[in-house]
Formats: structure tokens, sequence, C-alpha cells
């Protein structure tokens, strides 16, 4: 090796080694984050936020794109219903499953800020259709059987290791079931559940049990928890939170080693790490520009994910016509099939008014944006009338109607990520991951939980992303492709110089044998 080489060798080793040094001494390197700025203030984002603001190395801000309002897919809108407690007005997240939140910081949250809880009560099931209904140890029996049919359908797919959905997989499960219950009325009620409604649902990553255990809801209103974590407690400051903001580019500056956050109203904001929390639909869409482009497998991976649709009614009545102490009414019929208002909930359990709230889901969902206020009441008012008798319901006048519009919210662009048939763990995988050293994910379909994103699944993901920044992990990456890069450097110039050693030698060897000669 010539003296040359030598010298451009040891120089590129050393600034190697010194920039590695810096990195892991310099509490000022550009792969430490600082700056932290949270896109989308749902509740996934503002977990996230209040996660870093614990600590004091950071300044966070939460841009949120609607005016009105932060909480994403929480949307407690006391707006329409003025003088209500909360619980009464979720026209968006609403119920929080116990069982899939075994020991979950979510529960420990609300328990520490003393909100009211309640739980969500036994069920009766309706089949008008076969002049039927079912109550206390009938539906225990049912649904029973039903998660017996759903775990065997999931096994024999899992067995057959061939991925079909949960629709196609029970269908051929109920064909040989043997039951007491009529496998009429099995078949009437695991039509009601979301996950066959969707019928491309991987039965491979669906977890049966995580279908039950929705039983605990936050009388005071979600949107009383989040205004908790955005004000903080125990002497935390309390969020920053810059409404309007809908960001519609996000480009790494590579000068300043920031990355360059561009709002639609022509202004911008500077980070040192940003964590995108904005929901599927949105990024689906591809609404929102990353410069660099974010990685192929990336888009693959969010192009991939089941977007699903789901859309609530709130509809009040002069008095309580139906079974007050009642928690949720299961009703499946000529009108209440395919996922339109088979599942209602109670409302009067809890705030003592004549409430209910009815549930729409898959295409039924975006079905009901376009249809009149009129069209909708006719519509469950019939549904009503086919579960607690036509006549009871008509004799009371219906005194409010609200409904959400999750499928063309600008700001959602559908409700919820599922499994689709032929997915696996490597999505999630990729969604939850990095994009060292300066992007980072949070939003429930960035959690596998083995059914429809949740509640808990966006308050894990807000913890999770928030460790992700405060620990240092794309530092700690960054310093471990450097030294990977440097050792292969290392290799290919001790290999050159080998082979320069070698091809010396030999020509020395035929320099003294021609000398001889």
């Amino acid at each position: 090796m010539t003296l040359a080489m030598n010298l451009e060798f040891h120089l590129l080793a050393v600034s190697s080694l010194l920039f590695m040094v810096y990195c892991k001494e310099n509490n000022t390197n550009t792969y430490v984050s600082k700056e932290v700025i949270v896109i989308g203030g749902g509740l996934s984002g503002l977990v996230a936020a209040r996660e870093l603001m614990k600590n004091t190395n950071y300044t966070v801000r939460v841009l949120e794109g609607r005016t009105d309002r932060y909480g994403g897919r929480v949307w407690t809108n006391r707006k329409s219903l003025p003088r209500s407690r909360g619980v009464e007005a979720e026209l968006g997240a609403m119920v929080i499953n116990s069982i899939a939140c075994k020991d979950p910081p979510i529960m420990q949250m609300i328990a520490d800020f003393e909100l009211q809880t309640n739980l969500t009560g036994d069920m009766k099931i309706y089949l008008p259709d076969e002049n039927l209904h079912l109550e206390g140890e009938q539906v225990i029996d049912v649904y029973s059987e039903v998660l017996n049919v759903l775990r065997n359908a999931v096994d024999k797919v899992k067995s057959n290791k061939k991925d079909i959905s949960v629709k196609k997989a029970v269908d051929m499960e109920l064909e040989n079931f043997k039951s007491k219950i009529d496998k009429k009325i099995l078949s009437a009620v695991l039509n009601t559940l979301p996950n066959i409604i969707f019928e491309d649902f991987s039965a491979t990553v669906y977890k049966p049990e995580n279908e039950f255990g929705w039983d605990t809801v936050i009388v005071d209103g979600l949107d009383t928890f989040l205004d908790r974590i955005v004000a903080g407690s125990d002497g935390e400051l309390p969020l920053k939170i810059e409404l309007g903001k809908v960001v519609h580019q996000i480009k790494l500056d590579p000068k300043r080693q920031k990355v360059v956050v561009r709002i639609k109203d022509g202004t911008q904001r500077y980070a040192d790490a940003i964590i995108v929390a904005l929901p599927v639909g949105v990024f689906k869409s591809k609404s929102v520009l990353f410069e660099p482009p974010l990685p192929k497998n990336w888009y693959q991976a969010i192009n991939n994910l089941g977007l699903g649709y789901s859309n609530k009614i709130i509809i009040g009545f002069d008095t309580a016509f139906w079974p007050v102490d009642t928690g949720s009414f299961t009703v499946s019929s000529k009108t209440a099939k395919d996922g339109f208002l088979q599942l209602w909930t109670n409302l009067y359990r809890y705030v003592k008014k004549p409430l209910l709230v009815g549930n729409i889901f898959g295409n039924q969902a975006s079905q009901l944006e376009n249809m009149a206020d009129d069209v909708i009441k006719e519509k469950a008012l019939i549904v009503l009338g086919e579960m607690f008798g036509n006549d009871v319901v008509r004799r009371n006048n219906i005194t409010v109607l609200i409904r959400s519009n999750w499928s063309t919210d600008p700001m959602i662009k559908g409700s919820f990520s599922y499994p689709k048939v032929g997915n696996n763990q490597l999505i999630w995988d990729t969604l939850k991951d990095p994009i060292c050293p300066f992007l980072y994910f949070a939003g429930s379909h960035t959690e596998s939980e083995g059914h429809i994103d949740t509640i808990h699944g966006a308050f894990k993901s807000g913890l999770r992303a928030a460790y992700q920044v405060s620990s240092g992990l794309c530092k700690m990456r960054t310093q471990q492709e450097n030294e990977a890069k440097l050792k292969t450097q290392k290799q290919k110039e001790t290999k050159k110089e080998k082979k320069f050693e070698k091809d010396t030698s030999k020509t020395k060897a035929k320099t003294i044998q021609k000398d001889e000669l």
C-alpha cells in the first residue's frame, strides 16, 4: 500500500471514530431529539406528547388539523347535547375492552383522574323474524357457543396454514358444528359481529377472545379523559396544542439536520423528531407528502391494511320504552342486517335519559352518511319497533338525532384499520418501527391487537412512540450503522492491502527470477 493510500485510510478511520465518539458522548448531537412535534391530536398523539413532557429534556407541541377540537376519533359531541354528562354524547370511541386491556395503564390513568366509570351490563338478543328474544342465562349460553364457533373456525384455519376470512371460516365451521343452541340463532348472532361483517377480515390474525370484554365506559365522557391528559396533573405543564394546522408535507432539511413540517396555512415548523399520529385513512389517501418518500415496504404495509367504516346515531325519545336496566341489545332481522343498527346501547342506564346509541358497520356505515335525517329516523323506528313493539315505539316522539360521519370526515377518511386476509405480523412491525433518525409513528393501526383497532391500542402506541424517542433508539441504530460501515470499510481496506502485498510479492519474485536468468 502506498503512503498516500495509508494516509487516506488512516484519516478516514480517525474521522469515523471521532464521529462515533461525538454521537456517543456529546448531548448536542443531531440524533438526540430535543424539539418534538406530534402530528395529530387524537388519543395516541396526546398520550405520546404527555409521556415525552415527563422528560424535561424535550419541548413538545401537537399540531391538530381541526379548528374546533382535538381528540380524533374520540368525539364527545357536547355541542349537540349541551347538558350531557358525557357518555350520552359519544359519537366516536366509547367502550373499553377490559379483557384485551389486561393490567392496562389506561385504566390506571382513568382511576388516577378519578373519572366515574360504569359497566355496560347485561344484554338481550332480539330475533324478530323468528318471533324470539333471549335474555339472562340464555344470552350467556348463546355467546358461549358463538365463542366456541369462532375458536374452532380460527384454529382450523391456523392448522391449515392458509388464511381465509373469518366469515368464510365461520360458515364452514357452522356446517358441522354441534350445539344445543339452534344454528339459526348462532348464525344470526355471529353475523352481527364486525369481524364477519367485514368479509375479508383475516382469520389467522383474529383473536376471538378479544371480541368479548367490551364492558367499561367513562360516564364523564372520553373527552374529559383527554382534557385531563392535555391539562396534566401533579404539577405537569399543559400540552401545547395548535389547532387548525393541517400538515401537507414533512421534509428532512439535511443542512439544519432538522425536519421541517409544512402547513397548509403557509407556515412551517422545525423539529428534531416527528411523531406522526395520523389515522390510517389519511395515510392511505396520501394527503401528506414525505420528502424523502417513506420506504416502499412502509407504503405496502399501510396499503395492505383493511380500512373499515363505522358510524353511530344517538336517538332520543319522550320516554324510555325499552328495558332500562339492560345494557345493550343485539338484533338481527330483515331490516337490521349487514351491520345496520344491529347493536344498540342503552344510555338510560348511565345518565337516566331516554337515549339510545345505534351502531352501523361496513358499507352500511358509509351509505348512512348520504341519508337524510328523516330517512334515518324512519329506519331506526322500524328496527326499534321490531324489538320493542311498533305501537309502543310509534307513540313516542323523537327528540334527539345526532350522527357521526367518519367516512367523509377529511381528518379521518374512514373509521379504523383491520387485518385483511393475507396480512401478517410484519405489517405492524413495519408500521410501528421508526424511520431513523427523525420519524416515529403512533396510532391504533400500528398495534396488532388481533381485532379492529381500539382505545387501548391507540394508548399503547402513544406510549411506545414516546419511549422510542426518549430511549435514543434511532441514535443507537445510527451508531450501530456507523460501526458496521466502519467495520466493512476496514475489511475492504485490509483485503486491498493484502492483495497489494500479494501482488507486490509476485512482482518481486518475477524480478528476482528475471535477474537470475
